[in-house]
């Protein structure tokens, strides 16, 4: 059964949010030659209301509901002296429903495939990171799709500093993301604050925006998205950490009012200090 498509358009601006399934990464830091980090995540994601053009929000129509889960394959690999690799490959299963009707859809949706170079090591770090998101191979012409179908190309530049009152990091980035064939550029923001408790446990507050820059049309008329939440990490060893996080879209425009939450098994082989963001080892000093 078709959904309408006040709904369907709600779907696809959910899918325009600024994507937090890698968000144990990198950051300001990354693996040598030699070196890896691999992870898996769990992400759901869940909204029964929406941002309007003016800020306000309000409930989905027909008391609409959406529900997204994903799992992501995410991969750093040390590649050449200050040079890594990245990939990221998701399995997407998307439900929307309301009063009248229903519709699901799942499969592999948007891949991310890109390098990391490392600019400066500490005080601070820098990294520059840039890459490819392509459909994965499903129908965009279906309704619900897994995606708009369109490659897109982002640029990020990350900066970290290791805190020195207290056992963590700090570390941000400030990029674009250009959506090709309609020609949209939008600016991309994460910031993230992180300290030990103890030598085991990390726990960390994160924000991430997501705004046009450069659009066809009223800048208005597209997603603006303000995501903040919190993670929490445990440092099994020195090459496996198991985390959880939350995200809440607190504020938007012509986007989802949702919630998001994450679980992650991350593994890694690096000589990165556990100051060095997420894919440092060792336990804290």
């Amino acid at each position: 059964m078709r959904p309408s498509g006040r709904l369907l358009s709600t779907l696809l601006v959910l899918l325009l949010l600024p994507a937090a399934a890698h968000a144990f990464d990198g950051g300001a830091w990354t693996v040598s030659p030699g070196e890896w980090y691999s992870e898996v995540s769990a992400t759901r994601a869940y909204a029964a209301s929406r941002f309007f053009p003016d800020g306000r929000n309000g409930a989905l129509a027909n008391e609409g509901r959406f529900q997204q889960f994903e799992v992501t394959s995410y991969n750093e690999l040390g590649w050449r002296k200050n040079t890594s690799f990245m990939l990221a490959i998701p399995f997407t299963s998307l439900a929307l429903r309301d009063r009248q009707q229903s519709a699901t859809v799942s499969g592999l949706s948007d891949f991310v495939a890109g390098i990391r170079m490392r600019l400066k090591d500490e005080k601070p770090a820098f990294v520059f990171d840039a890459g490819w998101i392509a459909p994965a191979g499903y129908n965009k012409n279906l309704s619900p799709r897994l995606g708009d179908g369109r490659h897109k190309f982002f640029g990020s530049m990350h900066a970290g500093v290791s805190l020195p009152f207290f056992p963590g990091f700090v570390q941000a980035a400030r990029g674009f993301y250009f959506v090709t064939e309609d020609g949209e550029l939008y600016w991309r923001t994460r910031v993230e604050a992180a300290g030990w408790i103890g030598s085991k446990v990390l726990i960390g507050l994160r924000y991430a925006d997501q705004a046009p820059l450069s659009v066809s049309g009223g800048v208005g008329e597209f997603p603006h998205n303000y995501l903040a939440g919190a993670t929490a990490t445990v440092r099994v060893d020195d090459r496996m950490d198991i985390s959880v996080g939350a995200d809440r879209q607190f504020f938007g425009r012509n986007a989802l009012d949702g919630t998001q939450f994450q679980v992650v098994l991350g593994f890694k082989r690096t000589k990165l200090g556990s100051m060095q963001g997420h894919l440092g080892g060792g336990l804290s000093p």
